[in-house]
Protein backbone atom coordinates (compact mmCIF):
# COMPACT_ATOMS: atom_id res chain seq x y z
CA UNK A 1 0.00 0.00 0.00
CA UNK A 2 1.60 3.40 -0.96
CA UNK A 3 2.90 5.91 1.98
CA UNK A 4 0.71 9.13 2.31
CA UNK A 5 4.17 10.99 1.90
CA UNK A 6 5.15 9.27 -1.55
CA UNK A 7 4.96 12.07 -4.15
CA UNK A 8 2.52 12.51 -7.22
CA UNK A 9 4.82 11.11 -9.39
CA UNK A 10 5.38 7.43 -7.33
CA UNK A 11 1.71 7.05 -7.83
CA UNK A 12 0.89 7.62 -10.87
CA UNK A 13 4.05 5.53 -11.63
CA UNK A 14 2.48 2.58 -9.27
CA UNK A 15 -0.83 3.38 -11.29
CA UNK A 16 1.01 2.82 -14.44
CA UNK A 17 2.41 -0.47 -13.63
CA UNK A 18 -0.45 -2.02 -12.18
CA UNK A 19 -2.54 -0.84 -15.50
CA UNK A 20 0.18 -2.37 -17.69
CA UNK A 21 0.51 -5.83 -15.31
CA UNK A 22 -4.33 -5.93 -16.06
CA UNK A 23 -3.28 -5.35 -19.66
CA UNK A 24 -0.82 -8.64 -19.51
CA UNK A 25 -3.35 -10.24 -17.54
CA UNK A 26 -6.03 -9.57 -20.08
CA UNK A 27 -3.92 -10.67 -23.23
CA UNK A 28 -3.25 -13.87 -21.04
CA UNK A 29 -6.83 -14.79 -20.45
CA UNK A 30 -7.84 -14.12 -24.26
CA UNK A 31 -5.26 -16.34 -25.53
CA UNK A 32 -6.30 -18.84 -22.74
CA UNK A 33 -9.64 -18.72 -24.06
CA UNK A 34 -9.02 -19.05 -27.59
CA UNK A 35 -6.66 -22.18 -26.95
CA UNK A 36 -9.13 -23.92 -24.89
CA UNK A 37 -11.53 -23.12 -28.12
CA UNK A 38 -9.24 -24.77 -30.42
CA UNK A 39 -9.12 -27.75 -28.27
CA UNK A 40 -13.08 -28.44 -27.89
CA UNK A 41 -13.04 -27.91 -31.76
CA UNK A 42 -9.90 -30.38 -32.30
CA UNK A 43 -12.35 -33.25 -29.79
CA UNK A 44 -9.10 -33.29 -27.44
CA UNK A 45 -11.78 -33.01 -24.66
CA UNK A 46 -15.56 -32.06 -24.17
CA UNK A 47 -16.76 -30.18 -21.12
CA UNK A 48 -20.23 -31.59 -21.61
CA UNK A 49 -18.96 -35.34 -20.57
CA UNK A 50 -20.56 -34.68 -16.97
CA UNK A 51 -23.68 -34.44 -18.76
CA UNK A 52 -24.39 -38.37 -18.67
CA UNK A 53 -27.89 -38.55 -18.10
CA UNK A 54 -29.28 -37.03 -21.03
CA UNK A 55 -29.85 -38.42 -24.68
CA UNK A 56 -28.39 -36.64 -27.36
CA UNK A 57 -31.23 -35.88 -29.70
CA UNK A 58 -30.77 -34.70 -33.65
CA UNK A 59 -33.20 -33.00 -35.75
CA UNK A 60 -33.65 -34.50 -39.48
CA UNK A 61 -36.00 -32.27 -41.55
CA UNK A 62 -35.98 -31.64 -45.32
CA UNK A 63 -33.29 -29.97 -46.83
CA UNK A 64 -30.04 -31.62 -48.16
CA UNK A 65 -28.05 -29.01 -45.20
CA UNK A 66 -29.78 -30.48 -42.70
CA UNK A 67 -28.94 -33.74 -43.68
CA UNK A 68 -25.43 -32.69 -43.78
CA UNK A 69 -25.24 -30.91 -40.70
CA UNK A 70 -26.38 -34.40 -38.78
CA UNK A 71 -23.94 -36.74 -40.42
CA UNK A 72 -21.48 -34.57 -39.62
CA UNK A 73 -22.03 -34.01 -36.27
CA UNK A 74 -22.89 -37.84 -35.46
CA UNK A 75 -19.56 -38.06 -37.18
CA UNK A 76 -18.20 -35.64 -34.43
CA UNK A 77 -20.14 -37.49 -31.65
CA UNK A 78 -19.16 -40.85 -32.38
CA UNK A 79 -15.24 -39.85 -33.61
CA UNK A 80 -14.74 -37.43 -29.94
CA UNK A 81 -16.81 -39.11 -27.57
CA UNK A 82 -17.58 -42.74 -27.66
CA UNK A 83 -19.31 -43.06 -23.44
CA UNK A 84 -22.20 -41.07 -24.86
CA UNK A 85 -25.61 -42.52 -23.48
CA UNK A 86 -28.28 -42.48 -26.44
CA UNK A 87 -28.44 -41.13 -29.40
CA UNK A 88 -32.16 -39.66 -30.55
CA UNK A 89 -33.28 -38.76 -34.02
CA UNK A 90 -36.25 -36.80 -34.47
CA UNK A 91 -36.98 -37.75 -38.36
CA UNK A 92 -38.47 -34.88 -40.46
CA UNK A 93 -37.50 -36.75 -43.54
CA UNK A 94 -35.43 -40.28 -43.77
CA UNK A 95 -31.91 -39.79 -42.76
CA UNK A 96 -29.56 -40.56 -45.66
CA UNK A 97 -27.59 -43.85 -46.65
CA UNK A 98 -24.38 -42.43 -44.35
CA UNK A 99 -26.36 -41.09 -41.35
CA UNK A 100 -28.17 -44.10 -41.20
CA UNK A 101 -24.74 -45.99 -41.46
CA UNK A 102 -23.40 -43.53 -38.87
CA UNK A 103 -26.38 -44.04 -36.69
CA UNK A 104 -25.67 -48.01 -37.25
CA UNK A 105 -21.88 -47.33 -35.82
CA UNK A 106 -23.13 -45.69 -33.04
CA UNK A 107 -25.35 -48.71 -32.28
CA UNK A 108 -22.92 -50.96 -32.73
CA UNK A 109 -19.84 -49.22 -30.31
CA UNK A 110 -22.95 -50.25 -27.89
CA UNK A 111 -24.60 -46.29 -28.13
CA UNK A 112 -28.31 -47.33 -27.72
CA UNK A 113 -30.04 -45.57 -30.78
CA UNK A 114 -33.63 -44.77 -31.61
CA UNK A 115 -35.92 -42.56 -33.41
CA UNK A 116 -39.20 -40.25 -33.88
CA UNK A 117 -41.24 -41.21 -37.43
CA UNK A 118 -42.45 -37.82 -38.24
CA UNK A 119 -41.74 -38.40 -41.81
CA UNK A 120 -45.30 -38.22 -42.97
CA UNK A 121 -46.13 -40.79 -45.62
CA UNK A 122 -42.27 -41.45 -46.59
CA UNK A 123 -43.02 -45.42 -47.29
CA UNK A 124 -41.21 -44.96 -50.60
CA UNK A 125 -39.29 -48.16 -51.95
CA UNK A 126 -38.23 -49.02 -55.63
CA UNK A 127 -37.27 -52.03 -57.71
CA UNK A 128 -35.61 -52.37 -60.95
CA UNK A 129 -35.59 -56.14 -62.76
CA UNK A 130 -34.39 -56.70 -66.50
CA UNK A 131 -37.64 -58.64 -68.13
CA UNK A 132 -37.51 -61.92 -69.75
CA UNK A 133 -37.84 -60.76 -73.18
CA UNK A 134 -35.78 -61.17 -76.14
CA UNK A 135 -36.41 -57.61 -76.78
CA UNK A 136 -34.94 -56.88 -73.95
CA UNK A 137 -36.51 -53.90 -71.58
CA UNK A 138 -36.51 -53.45 -67.62
CA UNK A 139 -39.72 -53.10 -65.33
CA UNK A 140 -39.83 -50.30 -62.99
CA UNK A 141 -41.77 -50.96 -59.29
CA UNK A 142 -42.45 -48.74 -57.05
CA UNK A 143 -44.15 -48.37 -53.69
CA UNK A 144 -45.35 -45.36 -52.54
CA UNK A 145 -48.89 -44.10 -50.37
CA UNK A 146 -51.83 -44.08 -52.93
CA UNK A 147 -52.56 -41.11 -54.35
CA UNK A 148 -48.97 -39.52 -55.00
CA UNK A 149 -47.30 -38.53 -58.09
CA UNK A 150 -44.74 -41.07 -58.18
CA UNK A 151 -41.56 -40.14 -60.80
CA UNK A 152 -39.05 -42.82 -61.89
CA UNK A 153 -35.97 -41.67 -63.33
CA UNK A 154 -32.27 -42.59 -64.07
CA UNK A 155 -29.09 -40.79 -64.75
CA UNK A 156 -30.18 -39.33 -67.69
CA UNK A 157 -33.51 -37.58 -66.14
CA UNK A 158 -36.96 -38.20 -66.20
CA UNK A 159 -38.44 -42.01 -67.45
CA UNK A 160 -41.84 -41.52 -66.38
CA UNK A 161 -44.31 -40.54 -64.26
CA UNK A 162 -47.41 -42.26 -62.90
CA UNK A 163 -50.27 -41.62 -60.06
CA UNK A 164 -49.53 -44.28 -57.15
CA UNK A 165 -52.52 -46.60 -56.84
CA UNK A 166 -52.93 -49.38 -54.61
CA UNK A 167 -50.08 -49.07 -52.99
CA UNK A 168 -47.40 -47.57 -55.83
CA UNK A 169 -47.12 -47.74 -59.55
CA UNK A 170 -45.17 -49.29 -62.17
CA UNK A 171 -43.64 -48.53 -66.09
CA UNK A 172 -41.69 -50.52 -68.69
CA UNK A 173 -38.59 -48.86 -70.58
CA UNK A 174 -36.37 -50.18 -72.93
CA UNK A 175 -33.32 -49.48 -71.07
CA UNK A 176 -31.81 -47.72 -68.30
CA UNK A 177 -28.89 -45.73 -67.60
CA UNK A 178 -26.78 -45.79 -64.07
CA UNK A 179 -28.90 -45.82 -60.91
CA UNK A 180 -33.16 -45.94 -60.94
CA UNK A 181 -34.54 -43.44 -58.12
CA UNK A 182 -38.11 -43.39 -57.37
CA UNK A 183 -40.00 -39.90 -55.86
CA UNK A 184 -42.76 -39.31 -54.06
CA UNK A 185 -43.54 -36.57 -51.45
CA UNK A 186 -40.04 -35.19 -52.10
CA UNK A 187 -38.91 -38.92 -50.50
CA UNK A 188 -36.21 -40.56 -52.97
CA UNK A 189 -35.81 -44.19 -52.96
CA UNK A 190 -32.57 -45.36 -55.63
CA UNK A 191 -31.23 -48.78 -57.00
CA UNK A 192 -28.97 -49.42 -59.39
CA UNK A 193 -29.92 -51.01 -62.88
CA UNK A 194 -30.40 -54.42 -63.47
CA UNK A 195 -27.79 -56.85 -64.49
CA UNK A 196 -29.30 -57.89 -68.01
CA UNK A 197 -30.70 -61.95 -67.80
CA UNK A 198 -29.79 -65.00 -70.28
CA UNK A 199 -32.00 -65.89 -72.82
CA UNK A 200 -32.31 -69.46 -73.76
CA UNK A 201 -34.61 -70.82 -76.06
CA UNK A 202 -37.64 -72.99 -75.73
CA UNK A 203 -38.49 -76.23 -76.40
CA UNK A 204 -41.96 -76.51 -78.70
CA UNK A 205 -44.05 -79.52 -78.35
CA UNK A 206 -47.03 -80.54 -80.24
CA UNK A 207 -49.08 -82.12 -83.09
CA UNK A 208 -48.03 -81.11 -86.88
CA UNK A 209 -50.65 -78.26 -86.90
CA UNK A 210 -52.38 -74.59 -86.74
CA UNK A 211 -51.66 -74.53 -83.07
CA UNK A 212 -47.91 -75.64 -83.18
CA UNK A 213 -47.39 -73.59 -86.59
CA UNK A 214 -48.55 -70.29 -85.49
CA UNK A 215 -47.12 -70.85 -81.58
CA UNK A 216 -44.23 -71.24 -83.06
CA UNK A 217 -44.34 -68.16 -85.32
CA UNK A 218 -45.31 -65.55 -82.64
CA UNK A 219 -42.50 -66.68 -80.53
CA UNK A 220 -40.12 -66.82 -83.39
CA UNK A 221 -41.47 -63.26 -84.36
CA UNK A 222 -41.12 -61.83 -80.80
CA UNK A 223 -37.42 -63.19 -80.88
CA UNK A 224 -37.65 -66.30 -79.12
CA UNK A 225 -35.03 -69.16 -80.54
CA UNK A 226 -37.54 -72.21 -80.81
CA UNK A 227 -36.48 -76.03 -81.34
CA UNK A 228 -39.56 -77.70 -81.99
CA UNK A 229 -40.66 -80.99 -82.10
CA UNK A 230 -43.75 -81.76 -84.78
CA UNK A 231 -45.77 -85.56 -84.23
CA UNK A 232 -47.29 -86.57 -87.17
CA UNK A 233 -48.21 -90.40 -86.34
CA UNK A 234 -47.11 -93.37 -84.38
CA UNK A 235 -43.58 -93.23 -84.38
CA UNK A 236 -43.18 -90.32 -86.46
CA UNK A 237 -41.89 -87.05 -85.72
CA UNK A 238 -40.72 -84.31 -87.61
CA UNK A 239 -38.00 -81.82 -86.16
CA UNK A 240 -36.60 -78.17 -86.18
CA UNK A 241 -33.45 -77.20 -84.92
CA UNK A 242 -31.79 -79.97 -82.84
CA UNK A 243 -34.27 -80.75 -79.99
CA UNK A 244 -32.43 -82.42 -77.54
CA UNK A 245 -33.34 -83.85 -73.78
CA UNK A 246 -34.76 -80.37 -71.63
CA UNK A 247 -31.77 -79.51 -69.78
CA UNK A 248 -31.70 -75.71 -68.08
CA UNK A 249 -28.08 -75.24 -70.19
CA UNK A 250 -30.17 -75.14 -73.44
CA UNK A 251 -33.50 -74.46 -72.69
CA UNK A 252 -35.38 -71.58 -70.88
CA UNK A 253 -38.88 -73.30 -71.09
CA UNK A 254 -40.65 -76.03 -72.48
CA UNK A 255 -44.36 -75.42 -74.59
CA UNK A 256 -46.51 -78.29 -74.06
CA UNK A 257 -49.20 -78.06 -77.00
CA UNK A 258 -51.54 -81.53 -76.47
CA UNK A 259 -50.81 -85.65 -75.69
CA UNK A 260 -47.98 -85.76 -77.60
CA UNK A 261 -46.17 -84.51 -74.61
CA UNK A 262 -46.90 -87.95 -72.84
CA UNK A 263 -43.86 -89.44 -74.25
CA UNK A 264 -41.65 -86.40 -72.16
CA UNK A 265 -43.16 -86.80 -69.17
CA UNK A 266 -40.51 -87.79 -67.25
CA UNK A 267 -37.88 -85.65 -68.69
CA UNK A 268 -40.15 -82.70 -68.24
CA UNK A 269 -40.68 -83.57 -64.63
CA UNK A 270 -36.55 -83.49 -63.73
CA UNK A 271 -36.02 -80.86 -66.30
CA UNK A 272 -38.53 -78.61 -64.11
CA UNK A 273 -37.50 -79.86 -60.97
CA UNK A 274 -33.65 -78.47 -61.49
CA UNK A 275 -35.18 -75.03 -62.23
CA UNK A 276 -36.87 -74.99 -65.94
CA UNK A 277 -39.78 -73.41 -67.06
CA UNK A 278 -42.85 -75.54 -68.28
CA UNK A 279 -45.97 -73.86 -70.18
CA UNK A 280 -48.77 -76.19 -70.25
CA UNK A 281 -51.75 -75.43 -72.96
CA UNK A 282 -54.92 -76.95 -74.72
CA UNK A 283 -55.41 -80.63 -74.70
CA UNK A 284 -52.17 -81.04 -72.86
CA UNK A 285 -53.77 -80.54 -69.54
CA UNK A 286 -55.47 -83.32 -69.82
CA UNK A 287 -52.55 -85.92 -69.36
CA UNK A 288 -52.93 -87.23 -66.02
CA UNK A 289 -49.51 -88.27 -66.72
CA UNK A 290 -48.02 -84.64 -65.57
CA UNK A 291 -49.59 -85.85 -62.11
CA UNK A 292 -48.56 -82.65 -59.62
CA UNK A 293 -46.75 -80.75 -62.29
CA UNK A 294 -50.01 -79.85 -62.96
CA UNK A 295 -50.92 -76.24 -60.96
CA UNK A 296 -54.64 -77.31 -61.43
CA UNK A 297 -57.25 -79.71 -62.58
CA UNK A 298 -58.88 -78.93 -65.87
CA UNK A 299 -62.19 -79.99 -66.71
CA UNK A 300 -64.16 -80.65 -70.16
CA UNK A 301 -63.66 -78.89 -72.77
CA UNK A 302 -66.37 -75.78 -73.55
CA UNK A 303 -66.95 -73.78 -77.17
CA UNK A 304 -65.67 -70.08 -77.62
CA UNK A 305 -67.96 -67.11 -77.66
CA UNK A 306 -68.81 -66.61 -81.39
CA UNK A 307 -67.89 -62.79 -82.67
CA UNK A 308 -65.77 -62.14 -79.47
CA UNK A 309 -62.15 -61.98 -81.18
CA UNK A 310 -63.37 -58.02 -82.02
CA UNK A 311 -63.99 -57.37 -78.13
CA UNK A 312 -61.35 -56.52 -75.31
CA UNK A 313 -61.42 -60.01 -74.33
CA UNK A 314 -60.58 -61.76 -77.28
CA UNK A 315 -59.49 -65.32 -75.41
CA UNK A 316 -63.59 -65.41 -74.84
CA UNK A 317 -63.44 -66.46 -78.49
CA UNK A 318 -60.88 -69.67 -77.63
CA UNK A 319 -62.07 -73.10 -76.79
CA UNK A 320 -61.31 -73.73 -73.08
CA UNK A 321 -61.49 -76.27 -70.04
CA UNK A 322 -61.96 -74.52 -67.04
CA UNK A 323 -59.32 -75.24 -64.29
CA UNK A 324 -59.73 -75.75 -60.49
CA UNK A 325 -56.59 -74.53 -58.90
CA UNK A 326 -54.78 -76.50 -56.71
CA UNK A 327 -54.31 -75.29 -52.84
CA UNK A 328 -50.54 -74.35 -53.56
CA UNK A 329 -51.61 -72.69 -56.83
CA UNK A 330 -51.36 -68.86 -57.96
CA UNK A 331 -54.17 -67.80 -60.09
CA UNK A 332 -53.52 -65.49 -62.76
CA UNK A 333 -56.08 -65.25 -64.76
CA UNK A 334 -60.22 -66.10 -64.59
CA UNK A 335 -63.31 -66.10 -66.71
CA UNK A 336 -66.99 -65.58 -65.74
CA UNK A 337 -68.43 -67.36 -69.32
CA UNK A 338 -68.75 -71.18 -67.46
CA UNK A 339 -71.51 -73.29 -67.82
CA UNK A 340 -72.85 -71.78 -64.22
CA UNK A 341 -71.37 -68.67 -64.75
CA UNK A 342 -68.71 -69.07 -62.17
CA UNK A 343 -65.88 -66.87 -61.49
CA UNK A 344 -63.24 -69.91 -63.09
CA UNK A 345 -59.44 -70.21 -63.33
CA UNK A 346 -57.90 -69.60 -66.72
CA UNK A 347 -53.88 -69.55 -66.33
CA UNK A 348 -53.05 -70.78 -63.49
CA UNK A 349 -49.27 -71.41 -62.11
CA UNK A 350 -47.73 -72.54 -59.28
CA UNK A 351 -44.06 -73.67 -58.42
CA UNK A 352 -42.47 -77.34 -58.77
CA UNK A 353 -39.10 -78.11 -57.22
CA UNK A 354 -37.00 -75.47 -58.37
CA UNK A 355 -38.78 -74.49 -61.27
CA UNK A 356 -42.24 -72.99 -62.31
CA UNK A 357 -45.31 -74.14 -64.01
CA UNK A 358 -48.40 -72.29 -65.70
CA UNK A 359 -51.37 -74.11 -66.74
CA UNK A 360 -53.14 -72.08 -70.06
CA UNK A 361 -57.07 -73.24 -70.20
CA UNK A 362 -57.00 -72.12 -74.00
CA UNK A 363 -57.31 -74.22 -77.21
CA UNK A 364 -56.84 -73.29 -80.99
CA UNK A 365 -55.21 -69.42 -80.11
CA UNK A 366 -54.26 -69.60 -83.91
CA UNK A 367 -57.47 -68.66 -84.80
CA UNK A 368 -56.80 -65.37 -83.25
CA UNK A 369 -54.04 -64.30 -84.89
CA UNK A 370 -56.00 -65.18 -88.40
CA UNK A 371 -59.15 -64.21 -87.97
CA UNK A 372 -59.07 -61.21 -85.41
CA UNK A 373 -58.99 -57.60 -85.99
CA UNK A 374 -56.48 -55.94 -87.44
CA UNK A 375 -53.35 -55.75 -84.27
CA UNK A 376 -54.20 -59.37 -83.84
CA UNK A 377 -51.54 -60.81 -85.47
CA UNK A 378 -49.06 -58.28 -82.38
CA UNK A 379 -51.59 -59.35 -79.68
CA UNK A 380 -51.10 -62.96 -80.28
CA UNK A 381 -47.26 -62.99 -80.14
CA UNK A 382 -47.38 -60.82 -76.75
CA UNK A 383 -49.63 -63.02 -75.17
CA UNK A 384 -47.75 -66.07 -75.92
CA UNK A 385 -44.41 -64.25 -75.06
CA UNK A 386 -45.92 -63.15 -71.68
CA UNK A 387 -46.84 -66.32 -70.87
CA UNK A 388 -43.59 -68.02 -71.57
CA UNK A 389 -41.72 -65.55 -69.56
CA UNK A 390 -43.56 -66.54 -66.73
CA UNK A 391 -42.19 -69.39 -66.33
CA UNK A 392 -38.80 -69.02 -68.26
CA UNK A 393 -35.63 -70.02 -66.66
CA UNK A 394 -33.56 -66.98 -67.10
CA UNK A 395 -30.12 -66.52 -65.01
CA UNK A 396 -28.57 -62.44 -64.24
CA UNK A 397 -25.63 -62.07 -65.18
CA UNK A 398 -22.86 -62.50 -62.34
CA UNK A 399 -22.56 -59.19 -60.48
CA UNK A 400 -18.93 -58.32 -59.65
CA UNK A 401 -17.74 -58.22 -55.88
CA UNK A 402 -17.24 -54.69 -56.29
CA UNK A 403 -20.12 -53.95 -57.66
CA UNK A 404 -22.08 -54.83 -54.18
CA UNK A 405 -23.26 -53.13 -51.28
CA UNK A 406 -23.14 -52.99 -47.45
CA UNK A 407 -26.92 -53.59 -47.20
CA UNK A 408 -27.06 -56.58 -49.88
CA UNK A 409 -24.37 -58.23 -47.95
CA UNK A 410 -26.34 -57.50 -44.23
CA UNK A 411 -29.90 -58.20 -45.61
CA UNK A 412 -31.08 -54.67 -45.26
CA UNK A 413 -33.03 -52.96 -47.69
CA UNK A 414 -30.57 -49.64 -48.26
CA UNK A 415 -31.42 -47.02 -50.71
CA UNK A 416 -34.04 -49.11 -52.33
CA UNK A 417 -36.66 -48.76 -49.21
CA UNK A 418 -34.89 -45.91 -47.10
CA UNK A 419 -38.17 -45.80 -44.66
CA UNK A 420 -38.08 -49.74 -44.28
CA UNK A 421 -34.26 -49.62 -43.74
CA UNK A 422 -34.64 -47.31 -40.66
CA UNK A 423 -37.36 -49.62 -39.30
CA UNK A 424 -35.08 -52.74 -40.62
CA UNK A 425 -31.97 -51.04 -38.53
CA UNK A 426 -33.78 -49.36 -35.27
CA UNK A 427 -36.74 -50.97 -35.26
CA UNK A 428 -40.50 -48.93 -34.65
CA UNK A 429 -40.56 -45.60 -34.10
CA UNK A 430 -40.59 -44.11 -30.40
CA UNK A 431 -41.27 -41.41 -28.51
CA UNK A 432 -38.96 -37.95 -28.13
CA UNK A 433 -37.26 -38.81 -24.84
CA UNK A 434 -38.09 -36.79 -22.10
CA UNK A 435 -34.46 -35.87 -21.15
CA UNK A 436 -32.81 -34.63 -23.83
CA UNK A 437 -29.23 -32.52 -24.48
CA UNK A 438 -29.25 -29.94 -27.20
CA UNK A 439 -28.42 -31.25 -30.64
CA UNK A 440 -25.14 -29.18 -30.53
CA UNK A 441 -21.55 -30.89 -31.18
CA UNK A 442 -20.23 -31.25 -27.37
CA UNK A 443 -19.19 -27.76 -25.95
CA UNK A 444 -20.65 -25.74 -28.31
CA UNK A 445 -22.09 -23.45 -25.64
CA UNK A 446 -18.43 -23.57 -24.51
CA UNK A 447 -16.88 -22.77 -27.49
CA UNK A 448 -19.31 -19.32 -28.03
CA UNK A 449 -19.00 -18.52 -24.21
CA UNK A 450 -14.81 -18.52 -24.36
CA UNK A 451 -15.06 -16.92 -28.13
CA UNK A 452 -17.12 -13.78 -26.34
CA UNK A 453 -14.32 -14.09 -23.50
CA UNK A 454 -11.57 -13.68 -25.41
CA UNK A 455 -13.41 -11.30 -27.06
CA UNK A 456 -13.95 -9.14 -24.04
CA UNK A 457 -10.88 -9.20 -22.69
CA UNK A 458 -8.86 -8.19 -26.13
CA UNK A 459 -11.41 -5.21 -26.63
CA UNK A 460 -10.95 -4.04 -22.40
CA UNK A 461 -6.89 -4.44 -23.14
CA UNK A 462 -6.86 -2.39 -26.29
CA UNK A 463 -9.36 0.23 -24.67
CA UNK A 464 -6.90 0.47 -21.87
CA UNK A 465 -4.10 1.67 -23.77
CA UNK A 466 -5.79 3.88 -25.74
CA UNK A 467 -6.86 5.69 -22.47
CA UNK A 468 -3.39 5.89 -21.17
CA UNK A 469 -1.85 6.73 -24.60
Amino acid sequence: MPSRDSTPAERAARAHMFRERGEFALRVIALAALVVVVLIVAGVFSPDRSNSKSAVLFSSTPNAKSSSALSSLLKQMLIADRTLPALHVDAGNVPTEATRALMSAANAIGIPVSWTDATKNAAVAVEATAMIDPKGGVALRAAAPAGTVLEFRDSLGLIDSVHARAGGGAVTVGRVAGSVLALANGVRAQTAAPPPVTIRRILLIGEAGWESKFTMAALEERGWAVDARYTLGRNVAVTQGDPEVPDTSRYAAIVALDSTALSQVSAIRKYVQNGGGLLIAGAATTLREFGDLLPGKAGAQQAGVPGALGTDTPQQAFSWRPITPDSNALVIARSTRGKSGSNSATIVARRYGAGRVVESAYSDVWEWRMAGPDGSVDAHRQWWSALVAMVAYAPEAVIASEQISASDVEDLPGNAAPYADMMARFGKSAAVPTLLQSNAAPGRFWEGLLMILALVALLTEWASRRLRG
